[in-house]
């Protein structure tokens, strides 16, 4: 009986110690720092003017008879746009302005903690000093 008992306290001993053994040191933490940037899109609203009535100056008391016709002015100018008629028989300008949309850059830095990976002898040494102390407590009788 005391020979039994001494085998198995040895084979306790024995697991602990190369279970301490397999166990690292010290874990380091290796951080993934990266720069990202968020781009933030504000759309704005377009400013629109119809049918309005523009004030009629006359420089001569004489009317001229002219051909019923519709002016337009259309351009782009950083980003804006500016479109422009004029209906001249009914005296009428329509007014279009749509503004380009407003874009923010916002920079970030993103910090990610990777824990190493553990090498397959260290993830499978627990499991075999496991099942070789249980097959040979198995065996004492």
């Amino acid at each position: 009986m005391k020979n039994k008992f001494f085998w198995l306290v040895l084979l306790v001993l024995v697991c602990i110690i190369l279970y301490l053994i397999s166990i690292p040191k010290k874990t380091e933490k290796v951080e993934l720092v990266r720069l990202d940037t968020v781009t933030i899109v504000r759309p704005t609203e377009r400013i629109v003017v119809r049918k309005l009535k523009p004030k009629i100056v006359y420089l001569r008391d004489t009317i001229i008879q002219t051909q019923p016709f519709i002016a337009s002015f259309d351009t782009i100018i950083k980003k804006d746009t500016i479109y422009l008629t004029y209906n001249f028989p009914t005296n009428e300008m329509n007014l279009d302005i749509k503004k380009g949309s407003d874009t923010f850059r916002i920079p970030q830095m993103v910090v990610t903690k990777v824990k190493p990976e553990k090498s397959v002898f260290e993830q499978t040494l627990p499991l075999f000093i496991g099942f070789t102390a249980g097959f040979l407590l198995s065996k004492i009788k």
